[in-house]
């Protein structure tokens, strides 16, 4: 019923039965080759062997629905992915397919970029494997990961290390079209680190030690951590002059927010992200003279290695603090 193939430096299973569709699969060795027909050959015996009709996008929404809310990283990272392969089943959900997607998102993307799809994308086969007792050919996105980082299609990102300077900031804020109350929400980023997520979540009822303090749900490894962070001066009286409108204190999305900034910068051709607005304000606390934990406290890092990565002293700033020492 099946015969293995030799091609190349692999060896290609190759089984047909009458009333079924033809299955194949390919090894780098002959006895695991070997091995997986036997066992699939006694599957088809006993009648328990199946290939998964299950839709790709379905399992997306079933990971959404179950696992999230994400962050507007991650969603926007997963409404891409089923947009563009949620079509296919996951039994035709090969190496092949995964490797023109990857290369597809290549042509206007970084390889950090499309490493972050493949990621997410091995998370949902994972999750349908080991949640919902479905059967996507888990070693097929395995062989596409391994060839398109043989081939630099995807890479690891590399370390940012871009300050955003006051005199930018202006430049920003000065060239918004938008009702936003940008210049805020820009100054409050720096001086608190925060995510962009955290601080459009933060709301009046969780503001503490009169005002200079502010409870919020920080992501983390095992899930959402709830925490108290401090504010500087200038953090606090940002909060105080926004209007009460609804229980947050940024009742703002954080698309519209981010779509703002990058108008605002794209028209006086800035290279800057609002995650550095994070970035400059985890060196800013350290410039300030504050230690490694209590610096992360304000950005909620559990990683101080993740910290540093974060951190870009400044000399000149250095040397002001250390002043006549």
């Amino acid at each position: 019923m099946g015969v293995i193939q030799k091609r190349g430096d692999s060896y290609r299973v190759l089984i047909r039965k009458a009333g079924m569709p033809a299955i194949s699969k390919t090894f780098p060795k002959k006895a695991l080759a070997q091995s997986w027909m036997t066992e699939t050959e006694a599957n088809i015996a006993k009648g328990n062997y199946r290939e998964d009709q299950m839709n790709f996008g379905r399992c997306v929404d079933k990971y959404i629905d179950e696992y999230g809310p994400f962050g507007d990283t991650k969603q926007g990272v997963l409404r891409l992915v089923r947009r563009n392969i949620g079509h296919h089943s996951l039994k035709d959900l090969k190496s092949s397919t995964l490797i023109s997607y990857a290369n597809s998102r290549a042509k206007t993307a970084q390889g950090s970029t499309v490493q972050q799809d493949m990621i997410y994308i091995g998370v949902v086969l994972k999750a349908a494997e080991a949640a919902w007792d479905c059967k996507p050919k888990i070693d097929e996105y395995e062989k596409a990961m391994h060839f398109l980082k043989s081939k630099q299609v995807i890479s690891e990102s590399n370390e940012r290390e871009r300050r955003v300077t006051d005199a930018e900031i202006d430049l920003i804020v000065q060239n918004a079209d938008t009702r936003l109350p940008l210049a805020d929400l820009i100054r409050f980023s720096v001086l608190t680190a925060m995510r962009r997520g955290e601080v459009l979540s933060m709301t009046w009822d969780e503001l503490g030690d009169e005002g200079r303090s502010i409870g919020l749900w920080r992501k983390h490894p095992e899930g959402k951590r709830y925490s108290r962070v401090p504010l500087l001066q200038e953090a606090a009286e940002i909060i105080q002059r926004q209007p009460r409108n609804g229980s947050r204190i940024f009742p703002y999305n954080g698309d519209t927010v981010s779509a703002a900034f990058q108008r605002s910068r794209n028209r006086i051709g800035l290279d800057a992200r609002w995650h550095d607005l994070r970035h400059e304000g985890c060196s800013r606390l350290f410039e300030l003279g504050l230690d490694a934990m209590t610096v992360a406290l304000f950005s909620g890092h559990r990683d101080i290695n993740m910290l540093r990565r974060y951190t870009h002293l400044n000399a000149t700033q250095v040397l002001k603090r250390l002043g006549s020492q």
